[in-house]
């Protein structure tokens, strides 16, 4: 972490650490604290607050340090605090706060993490006019949904091998499977959601499928 600080700080003007007021368990404001991986301007100049592969807000460290995920390598900071755990919903900003999944320790990693971990890829296939909006309406409620059910059922163990799995894909660059360009959106859901999150089928009644998400068009 030190060397990722360092690297940060000779590369590009600004501070090694990004600040952002998120929203945690029952609504609570905490500081979540990562590595900067966008020029420190970004944050003056109006644009999205959504982030998008190839988005030019990001620096050249920036790209590689989000591709490996090593950019949240500081929340264990926040973790120590109590206002995070290792699993979880990942908190978020206070205009995409979710009210479902609210009473849950927002998580460095959970099963809508590792399910949508190419979103800033699937993103970039979006009309920068209509990106809120795709995300509000498609992506963020199938994320609340897969995170509270993995939550309403989260074991010790099931926990152990998120984790695992994380730290598997972490080491690989995030890609938009091959399902979800090939099929339609229910069946994309089948062949991901069991293998990331341990459920077995999007057609269980919990998750509605919704034909319109079609990620890859």
């Amino acid at each position: 972490m030190l060397g990722i600080g360092l690297l940060i700080r000779l590369t590009s003007d600004g501070p090694a650490m990004f600040v952002q007021r998120r929203v945690g368990m029952c609504g609570r404001r905490f500081r979540m604290i990562k590595f900067r991986s966008m020029v420190v301007s970004a944050g003056k100049k109006p644009g999205h607050s959504l982030t998008r592969e190839g988005d030019g807000r990001i620096t050249g460290v920036g790209h590689w340090l989000r591709k490996f995920k090593l950019d949240e390598l500081p929340q264990f900071y926040n973790i120590l605090r109590g206002e995070m755990s290792l699993v979880g919903p990942r908190p978020k900003l206070p205009q995409y706060a979710e009210r479902l999944t609210a009473r849950y320790r927002p998580g460095i990693t959970g099963a809508a993490t590792l399910a949508f971990r190419s979103e800033e890829e699937i993103l970039k296939q979006v009309h920068s006019g209509s990106l809120d909006q795709f995300y509000l309406r498609r992506i963020k409620p199938l994320k609340e949904r897969i995170d509270l059910r993995y939550m309403e059922r989260a074991t010790l163990w099931s926990d152990l091998a998120l984790i695992i799995r994380t730290i598997g894909v972490s080491l690989v660059p995030a890609r938009i499977p091959g399902y979800f360009r090939n099929l339609d959106y229910a069946q994309a859901l089948d062949a991901v959601i069991p293998a990331v999150t341990g459920m077995d089928s999007v057609r269980e009644g919990y998750l509605e499928v919704d034909p319109e998400l079609v990620i890859a068009e």
